[in-house]
């Protein structure tokens, strides 16, 4: 383009009303509104910007790499910049090559830009840091165009002598080199080289412009018959989409993919930054989507939560919990209407550290961190405030029920943000030796005896306090009576004075609401589960989900949305189904006519156990998550047939065996 008083320049793109202009003298990138352009006068509202020594070399507006958009232009001084054309400034610089940059491209699903010129290489760049991620050698003369086709995650690069080497991002490595001066299909009509690749992503084109263009069918990788999930980390979320019907899968180091569950093939792919300002890099730890199915919440394991766009890969919002302890488990609460009041969705988060925070709402795009709402957590004279939650519910009523690694449950009341009541059932399970239902005072004796801290007149006042009917037994009613009057049992380490961690399978690894009852459905670590009134405390039924699996740890556990079946899975990758409509379909529930049945049993996953259980009303399957480092993600019936598989290859479903009790 040219324009008064103005070297020619290069002109690129529109945005809205407005037109980028880069030119030759003084490196100068400005912006000119489309009104002035049109009526011939472009010098006036002109916005020069001088980045480069030199002159502009290229110029692009990328939408991808912020929420409005940003400008990446390049210059014969070997450096980049990305602008913000609303804001009017820098926003990063990169500097790196030593001669001119031609040529770069924005890489979607790697997170990164790609550039390229007369030095020959092509370096690879962080947009949010400018640090440099790789660099790419393979070319003998200079880049001279690069294009990206994010399908497969490869790069195009063409140079001067008209050879294009195709790049695989993922491992940094080439993959083909094809050269367009010889004889071959992409050779150029009447000695003509190449000057211009472009890809078309819909169609999986590469176009070689010379005098002539020609087009060349680009091969897909991900095929329904072999979609490999691309995670080399175990998975933290395998999460059903029901607006989009998409699968998302999330790994510990921070790549998420996107596939559409109707033919098996990726949709998309992003990588979620991990890296802190001091350079340390964190972990995610859980995942959860929002209630409109719009965004993705990720947890991680600086006490950070992050929501993103997991469509574009853009970061949305920050929620801080001012705390370095790791986020284990982060959801949303329904969105509610109470007569004419609409109440606003809530973002809870457990920590490691015993507290619940919450946010109002994911919000609008602020770019800084948001403080929670309200922080709950135990009062610090209670002696157990210290201990991990590992599992967290939300109820329509304003209650939260947290479990804890020392197997006890939490009550908490949202409105007021204070702790309700606790409800102790694992312990008493440990003490029932004789499994009987009560305790005698023989086994609470031994129980006590053996934590070396209680004296044979506490023992007995306690046992006097806690049988109120005067029987010589105490109940499970009793029990949970005496335990908040006096306060818990198994608490601190008389050696130390710290919190006791119980072992691993006294961990309250779910805890459920019923919509229906409103009852609580808690389930252990060692396979134990209970359904409690959350009123009285009371332990209406108990039943063992993993009855033929000895040594086995429950690891997930899920209802269907009529809350009709339970589906269970352990650390060796089986699967049980129980039928629990006795308990969940009576208004009023009595012990005597409560049976849970086993339904069904198979071996879900080889490697790994099961890590992760959705079910999944459209179409009425069960979506199994396994904990293997190539992350296997499968879909079933609920009777235990294999409708597919994503992340493994079609020999390794035959040998899944499938087993029923008839």
């Amino acid at each position: 383009c040219s324009a008064r008083r103005a070297d020619p320049g290069r002109l690129h793109f529109v945005l809205e009303d407005d037109i980028m202009a880069g030119r030759k003298s003084g490196g100068v990138v400005g912006l000119l509104e489309h009104e002035a352009v049109r009526k011939g006068n472009p010098s006036q509202n002109y916005t020069p910007k001088p980045f480069f020594q030199g002159w502009v070399t290229h110029l692009q507006f990328v939408p991808g790499l912020s929420l409005a958009g940003l400008v990446v232009a390049s210059g014969n001084d070997g450096c980049l910049v990305t602008f913000d054309p609303e804001q009017r400034a820098l926003v990063t610089r990169f500097n790196g090559h030593s001669l001119a940059v031609k040529a770069f491209s924005w890489c979607q699903a790697s997170k990164c830009i790609a550039s390229g010129g007369l030095d020959r290489d092509i370096l690879l760049w962080d947009p949010k840091t400018g640090s440099k991620l790789g660099r790419l050698r393979g070319h003998k003369a200079a880049v001279k165009d690069i294009t990206y086709y994010s399908r497969n995650d490869n790069l195009f690069s063409l140079d001067m002598r008209s050879s294009i080497i195709i790049w695989d991002l993922g491992k940094q490595i080439q993959l083909k080199l094809l050269k367009t001066d010889i004889e071959g299909p992409l050779k150029a009509r009447e000695g003509a080289r190449a000057g211009r690749i472009l890809v078309n992503e819909r169609r999986g084109l590469l176009a070689v412009c010379a005098k002539l263009p020609k087009l060349w069918r680009l091969k897909h990788h991900d095929s329904p018959a072999h979609a490999r999930l691309q995670h080399t980390h175990p998975l933290v979320a395998a999460l059903y989409n029901a607006a989009f019907h998409q699968l998302v899968t999330v790994d510990r180091h921070g790549l998420v993919c996107v596939w559409e569950m109707a033919t098996g093939e990726q949709h998309f792919k992003f990588f979620v930054e991990t890296k802190v300002d001091d350079g340390i890099f964190v972990e995610l730890t859980c995942a959860c989507f929002d209630n409109m199915h719009r965004k993705l919440l990720v947890g991680f394991s600086n006490g950070v939560v992050h929501s993103y766009n997991f469509n574009n890969g853009l970061q949305i919002n920050t929620f801080s919990t001012e705390s370095q302890s790791a986020i284990v488990q982060v959801s949303m609460s329904p969105h509610e209407r109470r007569g004419s009041r609409e109440l606003k969705s809530l973002i809870f988060a457990i920590g490691m550290e015993s507290s619940i925070y919450y946010w109002k709402g994911i919000g609008h795009p602020t770019g800084a961190r948001v403080l929670p709402h309200r922080k709950m957590q135990l009062p610090p004279w209670r002696k157990d405030w210290g201990v991990d939650m590992v599992s967290m519910s939300y109820h329509r009523s304003g209650m939260i029920a947290t479990g804890r690694r020392d197997g006890q449950v939490l009550l908490w009341n949202v409105l007021t943000g204070f702790f309700k009541k606790d409800l102790d059932s694992n312990l008493f399970r440990k003490m029932d030796v004789d499994h009987t239902g009560v305790l005698d005072y023989e086994e609470v004796a031994e129980f006590l005896r053996q934590r070396e801290r209680y004296t044979e007149e506490e023992i007995k006042e306690f046992f006097e306090r806690a049988d109120v009917d005067g029987g010589g037994s105490i109940s499970k009613e009793e029990f949970v009576q005496a335990v908040q009057k006096k306060g818990t049992l198994e608490r601190l380490d008389p050696e130390t004075g710290k919190a006791i961690f119980a072992r691993r399978e006294y961990y309250v690894e779910a805890t459920c609401f019923l919509r229906r009852t409103e009852l609580l459905l808690c389930a252990f670590a060692d396979g134990w589960a209970s359904f409690i009134e959350c009123d009285s405390g009371a332990d209406l039924v108990s039943f063992s989900l993993l009855p033929d699996a000895a040594g086995a740890l429950l690891t997930c556990v899920v209802m269907d949305h009529q809350e009709e079946v339970l589906f269970v899975g352990d650390n060796r990758g089986n699967i049980n189904v129980w039928d629990i409509r006795s308990v969940t379909l009576s208004h009023r529930p009595s012990k005597h006519a409560m049976q849970v049945e086993l339904v069904a049993s198979w071996h879900a996953h080889l490697s790994g156990g099961v890590v992760g259980l959705q079910w999944i009303a459209r179409g009425a399957m069960l979506l199994s998550c396994g904990g293997a480092a190539e992350g296997e993600v499968r879909i079933w019936t609920s009777e235990g047939d294999v409708l597919g598989s994503i992340g493994v290859r079609v020999s390794r479903q035959c040998a899944c065996s499938l087993r029923t009790n008839g």
